[in-house]
């Protein structure tokens, strides 16, 4: 098999620390030199019995058999069509009775357990059936010339497809060599279902299995982002399909980075994968090759953040990672117009994938510009690209509706932070929630104290905190603290029953811009970042002040 410098799917021709026999696929060849010798040998030796490869002081006999006859048959699925097709004929045929029990048991037995360190023989045998097997399921260029698959062999044993998804969580927790032989095998499960016929029982257990396992994906992201721009094809092909299944809503749940505890980590790692994508694609366009493979897997990550942006607290992340940077850098210098014909419907060029994708992020962005954490990051971001007129005067000359957005976001931003400045300077909001206090409204310099149980009352004083909690406070305080945190939207009873404040329709957006750290949030701040707020789509309502 071809030979593999670095971590990736190929069989390698060295192997560190001769933990592999670099002869062993030259003398499985030798030994079975076609697929119906290959066969004919498996059914000489033993069924699999529980515990086999352990009652073993060696487990050269039985199981390296068996090894040699799946390297055998797997080289046969990669020589001339007429091999090909008696070795997948005696795959189907022979899986159930031979083949079959064989793969379950070797990884059930052989590469799912922890081995012990006092055995080298068993971890040479491990290291080769993790690189042969995948290779015997999912043979190489196979699928171009004959109709075979894996759901095929996964209809003939149901706990087939759990047993592989246990398998790629072990080798990726381990980052071992292999994780993308593993990874192409189990993506070619997912998109077969997805894409051939409806989802098959085992493919929803497999997804609902890999779901609470979000910290290990998160882990092998971090480790292999920093080698995309040196990954060639092949290596950028595992890495899609690592991303397919880790992040994509397979059959309309949640993937494993959307994982509670870790969606907050897994959205900047994924600008980070947008960002070495595209330093890969600069390098390649500076040596003049055009390859379409990264634009293809921008796509799909691009298409996972904007999912991950579902409130405004996730929006605050990914443009503190630099989302809006990385849009409009990559636009202009790194993919070009997609010449697709015109569509009928609306009689104009469809508009290019990546450009629809980036839209549908800016429009997110601006829709939540509402939230001070997302003004001040947004702001601070814009002041990058207007400092680079390069980067807009690029942007301006490719793609006029992405232009437009991203100007329409900037209007949008500087009105929002003029309304802000104005309703701080007003002092009109904050006002102490101690009925019987007879202070004023209050004043921008006014530091008020908030309430540390609901976050929903603020007071000009400890005397008025003590005297409010005593009255009323303390029957509210824990109702109002549950609420927050069933990811309700509240607001607190001084702004719901002060006669001052206008319509209700207007002040909930008005709030969120007025929210600050030397006041307090009437909005829940973490609980909220699967709300929505008020859309300011009519700037009419930027101008109405209380009367």
């Amino acid at each position: 098999m071809t030979p593999r410098t670095r971590r990736g799917s190929k069989f390698p021709s060295q192997y560190d620390d001769h933990i592999l026999d670099p002869y062993f696929m030259d003398k499985a060849i030798q030994r079975f030199p076609t697929p119906r010798s290959a066969i004919d040998g498996l059914r000489l030796i033993e069924k699999p019995q529980k515990g086999l490869l352990y009652t073993l002081s060696y487990p050269g006999g039985d199981v390296e058999t068996f090894l040699a006859v799946a390297a055998s048959l797997a080289e046969c699925m990669r020589g001339n069509r007429q091999e090909q097709q008696v070795a997948v004929i005696l795959l189907r045929n022979n899986w159930i009775s031979l083949i079959g029990p064989w793969v379950m048991t070797t990884i059930e037995e052989l590469i799912l357990p922890d081995l012990e360190p006092d055995a080298p023989a068993i971890s040479t045998i491990r290291e080769q059936a993790m690189w042969i097997l995948p290779y015997l399921l999912y043979p190489p260029k196979l699928f171009t010339r004959i109709e075979f698959s894996i759901r095929e062999l996964r209809d003939l044993t149901p706990d087939l497809a759990l047993f592989l998804s246990r398998v790629w969580v072990n080798v990726i927790d381990r980052h071992h060599r292999t994780w993308g032989l593993w990874t192409n095998l189990l993506a070619s499960l997912a998109r077969g279902d997805l894409v051939q016929g409806p989802a098959h029982l085992t493919t929803h257990k497999v997804f609902e299995s890999l779901h609470p396992l979000g910290h290990i994906f998160l882990r092998h992201l971090n480790y292999e982002t920093p080698h995309v721009p040196t990954m060639d094809d092949d290596q950028l092909i595992e890495f899609n399909n690592f991303l397919l299944l880790t992040n994509c809503d397979q059959y309309g749940g949640r993937g494993p980075l959307n994982m509670e505890g870790v969606e907050k980590y897994a959205l900047p790692a994924l600008v980070r994968v947008v960002s070495c994508l595209l330093y890969k694609r600069k390098m390649l366009r500076e040596h003049g090759v055009d390859s379409e493979r990264e634009g293809s897997i921008v796509m799909l990550v691009l298409d996972n953040i904007y999912r991950m942006m579902d409130g405004f607290v996730r929006v605050s992340e990914a443009l503190e990672a630099g989302i809006t940077v990385a849009l409009i850098r990559a636009y202009p210098l790194y993919f070009e117009l997609d010449p697709r014909p015109p569509c009928p419907e609306l009689d104009q060029e469809r508009p290019p994938r990546f450009e629809e994708q980036a839209l549908k992020i800016l429009e997110r962005i601006a829709k939540y510009l509402v939230f001070p954490v997302v003004l001040h990051q947004f702001l601070r971001l814009s002041k990058r690209v207007m400092w680079s007129k390069e980067m807009e005067k690029q942007l301006r000359s490719k793609s006029k509706a992405l232009w437009t957005a991203w100007k329409q976001a900037q209007n949008k931003a500087i009105i929002l932070r003029d309304i802000r400045r104005s309703l701080i300077a007003d002092g009109c909001f904050w006002k102490c929630s101690n009925t019987s206090c007879k202070s004023s409204y209050g004043n921008s310099g006014v530091k008020f104290l908030r309430c540390s149980g609901c976050l929903g009352v603020v007071y000009c004083s400890r005397n008025c905190q003590a005297l409010h909690w005593n009255h009323d406070h303390r029957k509210k305080c824990g109702e109002t603290s549950r609420l927050r945190d069933c990811e309700g939207l509240y607001l607190s009873s001084r702004f719901q029953s002060h006669p001052r404040l206008y319509k209700l329709d207007y002040h909930i957006p008005l709030l969120a811009i007025n929210c600050s750290f030397n006041a307090s949030p009437t909005i829940s701040w973490m609980k909220m970042r699967r709300q929505s707020p008020v859309d300011l789509q009519n700037t009419s309502a930027l101008s109405i002040r209380p009367t």
